[in-house]
């Protein structure tokens, strides 16, 4: 299963202290991306991201999910 979220970005974002920080100019900018990664980091779910033409975009690959339900589960 894969979800991708997208936003547009002047620039991409740049890591500071192993988490991302938004380039856009004002306060409340940059805590999207960073609150998802953290979560994916913790829960162990691999991702990707991209930045191209102005997109910022984090793919999120849920690997086990298509698992067949069993009574045992």
């Amino acid at each position: 299963l894969l979800f991708t979220v997208s936003n547009s970005a002047d620039a991409a974002p740049q890591m500071r202290h192993n988490r991302y920080v938004s380039t856009k100019e004002g306060t409340g900018h940059g805590y999207g991306i960073s609150n998802m990664t953290e979560c994916l980091n913790k829960n162990q779910v691999q991702y990707d991201t991209t930045f191209l033409d102005g997109v910022y975009t984090l793919n999120m690959y849920f690997m086990n999910v298509l698992t067949p339900f069993t009574a045992e589960n």
